[in-house]
């Protein structure tokens, strides 16, 4: 009698992750023929369907399948931390090699943890590189990283992600700002000072935007166009300009007067700051060990991680 396999597993869950059979077979390198093989073994061996196979259209799970997808990954899951604790290595000297890229605010984010988990784990080797969204889809896709971190305010249709924490948004002049020791303002008085604008045509300043538009900010002149969060800051100490950037590490700038956090009739939204990991790292324990050292709760921080 036919026995259920791992590999009938992996390539089911990767069909599940990737949405499309297609997807599955580029993503494991194998021909699309020989994923739809192994779906096929698999539901025969299970007695039940569990794709909801429509021409053209994404592959749905059934019922059944939702659930076997959950049982999957917890057996793969199993798999990858029992091999990588007990079997042999055929080279006592080999090192897991892991290739990141961030955003530079979230780089600077988990940089401590990162070096925490560097000299905690020697017998793994990480690259990170900091890049905008638009390097991090590119590098999962090309792949030449494995794990990307990026920032947006919910998931994104271009690539599967988890969300890891939050980060608030704040909106900041100079001391010497005329709106410096006002209570609230207007979006309609902002309007009419110079804004620090994110480069065009990328994904954060779209998100960003859309901030903006919800507050009813439209049109300000631009006062700069950056990306770099520390300039940003430094730059409004003297000027009459204000900026939208993540509340956190703005602390010390606010205790010493540089700076001044204005406040709206209307609350900001938060960011996500969210994570993908290229699929055939997604059941490796060296890339789960390191993404749970950099999403984990920070209590000091009042961050909580959360899934998706």
């Amino acid at each position: 009698m036919p026995e259920l396999t791992f590999r009938q597993l992996e390539v089911f869950a990767q069909v599940v992750e990737s949405g499309t059979f297609r997807g599955a077979a580029e993503r494991l390198a194998i021909s699309q023929v020989s994923v739809s093989s192994h779906v096929s073994a698999l539901e025969g061996l299970l007695g039940t369907p569990v794709f909801q196979r429509k021409r053209g259209a994404t592959a749905g799970l059934t019922a059944s399948g939702e659930a076997i997808y959950r049982r999957a990954k917890e057996l793969l899951r199993a798999r990858a931390d029992l091999l990588s604790t007990y079997a042999p290595s055929t080279d006592a000297g080999a090192r897991s090699k892991l290739r990141i890229a961030a955003h530079g605010y979230i780089a600077e984010r988990f940089s401590r943890r990162l070096a925490a988990f560097v000299s905690s784990h020697p017998e793994i080797e990480i690259e990170l590189e900091r890049r905008p969204f638009e390097g991090v889809l590119k590098g999962m896709q090309t792949p030449d990283i494995e794990v990307g971190f990026f920032l947006s305010r919910g998931p994104v249709p271009e690539i599967d992600s988890v969300r890891a924490w939050q980060e608030d948004l704040a909106l900041y002049v100079g001391c010497r700002h005329p709106f410096a020791n006002r209570d609230v303002v207007s979006a309609s008085e902002l309007a009419q000072f110079p804004f620090y604008y994110l480069p065009e045509r990328s994904h954060l300043r779209g998100q960003m935007d859309s901030v903006l538009g919800e507050l009813e900010i439209r049109n300000c002149p631009t006062a700069l166009v950056s990306d770099d969060h520390v300039l940003i800051a430094e730059s409004l100490c003297d000027g009459r300009s204000f900026a939208c950037l993540f509340a956190h590490g703005m602390e010390a700038l606010l205790d010493s007067g540089v700076l001044k956090k204005l406040h709206l009739p209307h609350s900001l939204p938060a960011f996500d700051v969210r994570y993908a990991v290229r699929g055939p790292f997604q059941h490796d324990r060296a890339t789960h060990l390191l993404v749970d050292c950099l999403t984990s709760a920070r209590e000091s921080d009042g961050e909580s991680r959360m899934s998706s």
